[in-house]
């Protein structure tokens, strides 16, 4: 995998504070590097990926100017994360995030990726002293950036030769309606992932194999087998 261009906006819908960067990232800290690599590197790999396509959408309008060079990369991406900013706000979802936006080559082909990275409450330690004598005490804080695909995370994947897409995100509920909130934003029409594939056909051979007496474990296997063919 290779890195071409990345750059950082921070997103706080809670507080609605947008802060986008003017400038790309380029010389990157080297011990920041392989966690932004390790995570794209995830993304392609994830099992959570949906194969989609855009309909109408404002986004992929946005990247098509890209491509014809009415905009430039860090135009873009300002354009792009500051839409999801409003969109989230507009169904109400209040948290901290870290948008990366990153141009990549896998194996010679381009791609544009978007990476919603949810800032997560994690503990830490923080030491106070009292009258002389020292206190440690556990604290709650944010994290800004995980390697790895967390449950809050949205991103997408364009390629940039067709804009064929592809999409990771888990439900979100809004006024109890359960609905895939990133897909609304993105404009977009989605199919099952490999992993929500494999779940539903694990509940389908079971029952199978309780109609039938078969051993349900070898069955699941075939299946998965047929669907990677």
């Amino acid at each position: 995998m290779e890195i071409c261009k990345l750059i950082l906006h921070i997103m706080d819908t809670t507080q609605n504070i947008f802060v986008p960067s003017d400038i790309e990232l380029e010389n990157i800290n080297e011990e920041v590097y392989p966690l932004i690599e390790s995570k794209l590197k995830k993304v392609f790999n994830s099992q959570d990926r949906k194969q989609a396509h855009f309909i109408n959408s404002n986004i992929e309008k946005m990247i098509f100017n890209y491509k014809t060079n009415e905009m430039n990369f860090v135009e873009l991406s300002q354009q792009i994360a500051g839409y999801i900013f409003d969109e989230k706000r507009r169904y109400n979802i209040f948290h901290t995030s870290d948008f990366i936006l990153a141009e990549v080559k896998v194996n010679e082909i381009r791609y544009i990726v978007g990476l919603d990275n949810a800032n997560s409450p994690k503990l830490t330690h923080t030491t106070k002293e009292i009258d002389n004598q020292i206190i440690n005490e556990i604290i709650s804080y944010k994290t800004l950036f995980s390697n790895n695909i967390m449950k809050f995370d949205r991103i997408f994947i364009v390629e940039y030769s067709n804009s064929s897409l592809q999409i990771i995100e888990n439900p979100y509920y809004f006024n109890t309606n359960k609905i895939y909130v990133f897909q609304e934003i993105l404009q977009c029409s989605s199919k099952p992932s490999f992993k929500e594939t494999v779940a539903v056909l694990s509940d389908s051979g079971e029952m199978l194999s309780e109609k039938y007496n078969m051993d349900h474990t070898q069955n699941l296997s075939t299946l998965k087998t047929l669907l990677m063919e």
